[in-house]
């Protein structure tokens, strides 16, 4: 399994969550600190998702529709056929298209996206794969937090599910372009070497409101919560940008023989760089703005926007040089070894941060029976934050350890799988929470 890791900025939402799973194969989810494979790694869990392959060497395909409540409509077509008349070379598209509105008033999703791969076979040893990835999402009238839970009077609000303080005019798009090739090459009978390459850029381009507030419930106004000295209930944002990212991941991965018993090994190296270029404009909403929020319908007027101001440009490496062997120490009873040193740094225009730290992992293995295994392991943590200081500048990652022990099964043929788990997650330089007198901090 091989991760390319993507530092996220919290302050902006560039639709890492919204991939359409109809270009992938199959979602492969490990559970707990993950810096033995990812290089940074915290205590929840790594996704990892698995792209269609041209694997046919005859031509087939499959074309679907569906039809949904609030206007859904889904299509989607996914072909592959053999290039060469060996089958040597194969070919797969997956193009789609979605459009559906919302139990949300006034909310509307657009999505439009498409995969071409080239998987060839160089030889009996050798493998290429080369393709190209491209989603289009546009949203009209999406939320920008949600609705104002508490009146004056200190009761609370309660609202329709169909309640949204979206403006009409709102709006929140986004572009993905991804390249990637992998080159496998299998060598001395059971190992295997690849090489993986990434350059995916994002842009995205958004105007919403959100409302920060309190609701009287006799007239409708709305009253900022942080007193007559700041009387704002709300602002309009327009934030746009793109973020580019390169990566590059070389490793092998194969068996060997040692005192009479056969053991697993994986080592390699990686390299990302990651820039974030974004730019935005802010306005404030006073209640005079809104009027009666009780008869708020999206008829907000659009903002007179000034210029956007650079927000963000800064640019983050990650370099790593990791191993792991699995190491067969009796027919049930398996010791996994593994060490990841990773160099990471980001460079912003007033300053720059660098770390360099080493994550170990130790796990034993127990196999009970052929369904039930014993384990327990130990890995350190090390994650990147995208939460700032006072000043602006990214806290210092978090580092720690994780220790877990329990019992997993796994039944017919791993479409069921069990865990029974205790665990201790200790972590250093976490953020802890802060309270601002008003929400731009």
């Amino acid at each position: 399994m091989t991760v390319f890791q993507r530092i996220f900025e919290s302050r902006w939402n560039l639709g890492d969550a919204l991939t359409d799973t109809a270009l992938y194969e199959r979602v492969e989810v490990v559970r707990g600190a993950n810096g033995l494979m990812a290089g940074t790694g915290n205590p929840s869990a790594s996704i990892n998702m698995i792209r269609k392959h041209a694997t046919s060497r005859e031509f087939k395909g499959n074309v679907s529709t569906e039809y949904g409540s609030w206007n859904k409509q889904r299509y989607v077509m996914d072909l592959q056929s053999p290039l060469t008349a060996d089958g040597n070379v194969r070919g797969r598209i997956v193009a789609g298209y979605q459009n559906n509105d919302s139990w949300l008033d006034r909310y509307n999703s657009e999505k439009a996206f498409f995969s071409g791969i080239v998987d060839a076979d160089l030889g009996t040893t050798t493998n290429l794969s080369a393709g190209y990835e491209y989603q289009k999402i546009d949203v009209n009238s999406p939320t920008w937090g949600g609705l104002p839970r508490w009146n004056t009077d200190g009761s609370k609000n309660s609202y329709d599910r169909a309640r949204s303080t979206a403006p009409d005019w709102a709006y929140n798009n986004k572009e993905i372009n991804k390249f990637f090739v992998t080159l496998k090459q299998r060598f001395a009978e059971s190992w295997q070497a690849t090489l993986n390459a990434t350059h995916t850029e994002v842009k995205f381009d958004s105007k919403m409101m959100y409302i920060d507030a309190l609701v009287d419930k006799e007239t409708g106004t709305l009253v900022s919560p942080y007193g007559a000295s700041y009387p704002v209930v709300g602002g309009t944002g327009w934030n746009s940008g793109k973020r580019k990212v390169d990566a590059i991941d070389l490793f092998a991965d194969g068996a060997y023989e040692l005192f009479g018993r056969q053991h697993n090994m994986m080592f390699g190296g990686s390299y990302s760089k990651q820039n974030n270029r974004y730019f935005s404009a802010w306005a404030n909403v006073f209640p005079d703005d809104i009027g009666n929020f009780s008869a708020f319908n999206g008829n907000f007027p659009q903002t007179h926007w000034a210029p956007q101001n650079l927000a963000q440009d800064d640019t983050t490496h990650m370099k790593s040089l990791y191993a792991a062997t699995r190491i067969s120490l009796a027919d049930p009873l398996h010791l996994i070894l593994g060490a990841r040193y990773t160099n990471w740094r980001v460079d912003t225009l007033t300053y720059s941060m660098e770390k360099n730290h080493t994550t170990p992992y130790a796990g034993l293995i127990y196999d009970i029976n052929d369904n039930w295994s014993a384990y327990a392991s130990y890995t350190s943590i090390f994650q990147p934050q995208n939460k700032r200081d006072k000043a602006g500048q990214y806290l210092a990652p978090i580092t720690g350890n994780n220790y877990e022990a329990g019992l997993k099964s796994d039944w017919m043929n791993s479409r069921l799988t069990t865990t029974l788990s205790v665990f201790r997650i200790e972590q250093n330089k976490r953020r802890s929470g802060n309270h601002y007198s008003h929400p731009w901090q």
